[in-house]
């Protein structure tokens, strides 16, 4: 009998006297079916109930037993004479019975599996990516090489103000798909290799934020003070007028967020507000304000509205002439005019705003007679986006096989480190390393012609916002008629983007990726109604605006608060290779030289202990009696001493 040892737990257990049942059954992905990850195991191994087994394993099967080894992980090596056939496996007991332990041992591919069940993208920390939304994070993700970016696509919001500037609220941020499976490896304790790692393919991939936020904030706003006019009467002349009377308002935060300044040669009313600290802040204005001509008080004079920011103190026509920022916030306001204005800005340290009037004529008794003229002031936060709270439905191994089925990766677990190396198909079929398996050849088995699990047409496939569509598909194509005629093999948790391309500022041919859906109220407004649960995949590209010269510059606004900026260059989305037919014709063309005439053999081989000690699927086997070059798919049910069954796939080289 061969020297045979055995390790749990790093404690020698004892081995039935009779000549080993043992079995090894070594194999990597099948490429039989590519939607499953295999890994290698030995099964049914029994162990006696030896004194030595019994403590070992914690007395199962006594009346009494407390043992907790069924439900942990149970480290194991397994040694035939030096031969190392299991190092750090993964034993697991089935049963116990009256006469021994039954058991099954795992290596290979199971660890990270194991490791990731149950897991999800919200497990890792991912936190140095959260971030508030404003102008300036946005143009920051332009202009550095960061793991989050907001690129410019159409996300069937509001993204265009005014025709021709962009509005930044309804951009989605989109998190590099690198710095996720580092994240991964990194949490895991696990490392990685493979040259599809360092391809612009895959370092220039990157995910949506799931989830479209609400740009608006007016859900989020904390009121800070507000004002009631009715009672006041300005009664005086002039065509412009500051209307903040803020000696009137109530405030129910602390003074740390503003101050009040007072107008010169106007009296001591408060009509200025100044930020203490950089903020976005909201003005509502309702009720019904009057204005009457101060030559015939009995003629109602149409009044506009104005917000002005950074504007003169001592007169509201400076302001108004100045080239400080200012907008018009409603226009004719009579006394028959329900007000409704609800106006965002941000304001830096030491920035100070007001609220004017602009009239035709003189007005007086601004608000003589007025209906519950109210103003009502407050502050909002940037949104937060929160990666990690909104990936937390992402399950870990889905995005795993994401990325496996994207580049057609077979991976390799190292025996003795916990690195795995991730090979394309061209690397697994066009390897230059061949091994000669000649002299190991007994007898063939059988020979089959219809390879695995596939069909003629077998159909990678997207989800997508509406039914019945497949546009962004591909097809895989075995040119065999004897198999059955469809199958869908691989169907991605990732979202295509709408079919058609859009026009978006000067670019002609964006995508949708729908963040939002469009509503028409009954007074013919759009609201946009964010979504949620959608992960797109899409690229960035460098891009300058200005065309042809490319020597120019874009507007781009926060429609909320109001900041505008201009930039020479961004970050715009492509979805070049991502479309399933792309992607097959990228990397899952050398399975041709296996479905055309396609030959998997099933013959008897005598393996010694190293040979399945040392194995490697990463290398090609020449059988000379075979008259070709082979894959190994799969070395089966291995016993020492005897002949073993092993699965070899013909290369149409």
């Amino acid at each position: 009998m061969n020297d045979q040892r055995l390790y749990i737990n790093n404690e020698l257990v004892d081995l039935l006297d009779t000549e080993s049942e043992f079995t090894r059954t070594l194999q990597v992905n099948n490429l039989a079916n590519l939607n499953t990850t295999q890994t290698n195991y030995s099964t049914n191994i029994k162990l006696p109930l030896t004194p030595n087994n019994q403590r070992i394993f914690g007395y199962l099967g006594n009346l009494g037993s407390q043992s907790q080894l069924p439900y942990i992980k149970s480290s194991c090596d397994y040694f035939v004479e030096n031969d190392k056939m299991v190092h750090n496996g993964w034993a697991i007991i089935n049963e116990t019975n009256p006469k021994y332990y039954d058991i099954t041992i795992y290596d290979g591919n199971l660890d990270i599996f194991k490791a990731l069940e149950n897991k999800t993208l919200g497990d890792l920390y991912i936190g140095e990516i959260t971030h508030t939304k404003n102008l300036t994070s946005v143009i920051n993700t332009w202009n550095n090489n960061l793991d989050y970016c907001y690129i410019i696509a159409d996300y069937n919001g509001k993204s265009i103000i005014s025709g021709d500037t962009l509005n930044i609220d309804y951009l989605i941020p989109s998190v590099k798909i690198s710095y996720l499976w580092n994240r991964i490896f990194e949490t895991y304790g696990f490392t990685y290799s493979g040259s599809i790692f360092q391809s612009e393919d895959f370092n220039n991939l990157w995910m949506t934020y799931p989830k479209g936020v609400n740009p608006e904030a007016n859900d989020n706003i904390i009121p800070i003070a507000s004002f009631t006019g009715g009672a006041t009467n300005y009664n005086r002349g002039g065509l412009s007028r500051y209307i903040l009377d803020t000696t009137g308002f109530t405030s129910s935060v602390a003074t740390t967020i503003f101050t009040t300044l007072s107008t010169n040669g106007y009296g001591t009313t408060d009509e200025h507000i100044k930020a203490l600290e950089a903020k976005n802040f909201n003005i509502k204005i309702t009720g019904k304000i009057n204005a009457v001509k101060v030559q015939n008080l009995s003629e109602n004079v149409p009044v506009d509205i104005w917000f002005v920011k950074n504007c003169e103190y001592n007169s509201p026509n400076g302001a108004l002439a100045s080239s400080r920022p200012k907008v018009k916030i409603a226009e004719g306001v009579t006394q028959y005019t329900n007000l409704n204005i609800n106006y965002n800005f941000s304001l830096n340290e030491n920035e100070t705003f007001s609220i004017l009037t602009t009239s035709p004529v003189g007005i007086d008794n601004l608000f003589n007679n007025s209906t519950n003229f109210t103003i009502q002031f407050g502050y909002y936060d940037d949104p937060l986006y929160d990666f990690q709270n909104e990936l937390k439905n992402f399950n870990t191994i889905d995005f795993i096989k994401e990325i496996i089925h994207r580049y057609g990766l077979t991976l390799y677990k190292d025996k003795y480190t916990n690195n795995y190396e991730f090979r394309t198909l061209d690397e697994v079929i066009n390897n230059p390393i061949v091994v000669n398996w000649s002299d190991k050849f007994q007898y063939i088995e059988k020979e089959k012609y219809l390879y695995g699990t596939y069909a003629q047409e077998n159909n990678f496939k997207y989800k997508y916002n509406e039914e019945n569509v497949n546009y962004n598909d591909g097809v895989l194509l075995v040119n065999n008629k004897n198999l059955s005629e469809k199958l869908d093999v691989i169907e991605s948790k990732i979202t295509s983007p709408e079919k058609d391309t859009v026009p978006l500022l000067e670019l002609q041919d964006v995508h949708v990726y729908k963040m939002w859906n469009k509503e028409v109220t009954d007074t013919g407004q759009i609201k946009y109604k964010g979504l949620s649960g959608k992960y797109y995949f899409l690229r960035a590209i460098d891009y300058e605006f200005g065309s042809p010269a490319k020597i120019g510059t874009e507007a781009v606004i926060s429609g909320v608060t109001g900041s505008s900026t201009t930039v020479l260059s961004a970050k715009v989305e492509t979805y070049q290779n991502i479309a399933w037919n792309e992607t097959i014709d990228s990397y899952y063309a050398p399975l041709n030289s296996i479905f055309n005439n396609a030959k998997i053999i099933t013959a008897k081989f005598y393996l010694t202990s190293t040979d399945v000690a040392n194995f490697d699927f990463k290398k090609l086997y020449y059988i000379e009696q075979l008259g070709g070059i082979f894959l190994i798919n799969k070395i089966n049910n291995y016993k020492i001493g005897k002949v073993t069954s092993v699965e070899l796939i013909k290369l149409n080289k």
